[in-house]
């Protein structure tokens, strides 16, 4: 079969370079099958209220068990210590 006739019968009249051909053939199957794809595949619904809901939950008990939390009187002596020097 000679380079005309098959891009002819491709529908590509107006080129006679194989190597382009080819390539579109190609990358319409790819098309095709990346809409199958993303035909298959479901996106979880997700409840962003819920979840933020959540988050601040979460950021809640954690800062109240940080607030919980009993430093002997050494240990506030050290970390004032510290404070100090590093100011």
């Amino acid at each position: 079969m000679k380079v005309k006739e098959f891009c002819s019968k491709h529908g590509f009249s107006n080129t006679t370079n194989l190597d382009s051909v080819l390539y579109n053939i190609d990358k319409e199957k790819d098309g095709k099958q990346l809409d199958k794809t993303q035909q298959n595949t479901q996106i979880p619904q997700r409840d962003l209220l819920a979840e933020a809901s959540n988050i601040g939950d979460i950021k809640r008990y954690n800062m109240l068990v940080n607030q919980s939390v009993n430093l002997s009187g050494d240990v506030k002596k050290y970390l004032d210590e510290l404070r100090r020097k590093n100011n």
